[in-house]
């Protein structure tokens, strides 16, 4: 089991082995400034184009140096994770009927394909006042920062769409499985009394709220209305008003049912659920975030669920683990709830800000 320590050497080694592989044009578009602060915090997870180099454009080796980086912050499960979704692109290409469509405006690609997922890196590996990197594409989004030997993972963003694919003898893959069944196991245990609390909206989000703001911010809410597949057209379907949008809406005060009005037992699978999202990354990564996986320290964390508890496929549903230092977003509502949004955030500490807050605050 790899250290803290460990896994900040590894990630400078593959990151300088990346970057030292690449040509200088190449360099010019991976390598960012890390002190340019919107650059850093502009993320997305639609197929829509971003910083940093794409893996179309790379040859073989340079793409092996960039599965190195990925390696290093992810657990064997995440890389697995990551590995299948940018696969799913081609599902999701014969499911939309191969449209003619570009990756946003740029000749000669096409809208859904594995090699639109792009790499960057922010600063100079091994600087100590601060560097960081990140890899994205359609439903992934990954970002670690890391400064005197620590390492801030969030915002960390996992997608499947489709949330479950069909393989020959009726068999089924779900990339998401654990973070959908472990919040259904804690929302089956509850009794009425907590089941009333926990369920905060009947009908779920047609997004996660937070969406993919660079903060996390009070009084966010998903976008209401508009095209795509979480616009207009979703809201009529599933049912969703302007009341229950408030109900839906984020506020630091955690809504649902609070870890505290828990039995031992409930707090434990609410760990669970942590657990499903925290097991994407290295174990130098988790380290760092131990409380968050102790049942006896869930401090003001509670759990809230919207939707059906009706756990067939094609049911919409949503839910949230929020606490000071902790939110997760979880929604499966678009494509009749076979397309699947989940987040992990610090609500303070997104992008390394806690950590460069701690510099700033010792600089001055």
């Amino acid at each position: 089991m790899a250290d803290t320590a460990t896994t900040v050497e590894q990630m400078t080694q593959a990151a300088r082995g990346l970057l030292e592989g690449l040509t200088e044009a190449q360099r010019g578009q991976a390598a960012q400034s890390f002190t340019n602060e919107e650059g850093r915090k502009t993320w997305f997870y639609t197929p829509t184009p971003r910083a940093g180099l794409a893996i179309r454009d790379m040859t073989p080796e340079q793409h092996q140096w960039a599965r190195r980086l990925l390696a290093t912050g992810l657990s064997e499960a995440g890389y697995n994770y990551v590995a299948l979704l940018m696969g799913l692109e081609y599902l999701v290409d014969y499911h939309s009927e191969f449209p003619d469509r570009n990756w946003g405006n740029q000749p000669g690609t096409r809208v859904r394909d594995p090699g639109n997922y792009a790499v960057a890196v922010f600063g100079t590996p091994g600087d100590e006042s601060g560097w960081g990197w990140t890899i994205g594409g359609h439903h992934l989004s990954l970002h670690f920062t890391l400064r005197q030997g620590r390492i801030s993972p969030t915002p960390a963003f996992f997608g499947a769409e489709p949330a479950r694919a069909m393989l020959p003898g009726q068999q089924v893959v779900r990339l998401l499985a654990a973070e959908e069944d472990r919040a259904r196991d804690l929302l089956t245990s509850f009794d009425p009394e907590q089941r009333a609390l926990a369920i905060i909206s009947p009908i779920a989000a047609t997004d996660i709220v937070q969406q993919n703001r660079p903060r996390v911010e009070e009084g966010a809410l998903y976008t209401v209305g508009g095209p795509g597949p979480g616009g207009q057209g979703l809201r009529d379907q599933l049912g969703l008003t302007p009341e229950l949008d408030e109900q839906l809406r984020y506020s630091r005060t955690p809504k649902g049912l609070p870890a505290r009005e828990m039995r031992a037992g409930q707090r434990a699978a609410l760990v669970d659920v942590i657990r499903a999202y925290l097991g994407h990354m290295a174990d130098g990564v988790v380290a760092q975030y131990a409380t968050l996986l102790d049942p006896a320290q869930l401090g003001d964390a509670a759990f809230a669920w919207a939707g059906s508890s009706d756990a067939a496929a094609g049911t919409p549903h949503y839910y949230r683990v929020q606490s000071d230092q902790l939110l997760i977003e979880y929604d499966c509502t678009q494509n009749q709830a076979n397309h699947t949004h989940s987040v992990w955030r610090d609500p303070a500490g997104d992008f390394g800000s806690d950590l460069l807050a701690e510099h700033y605050a010792r600089a001055h």
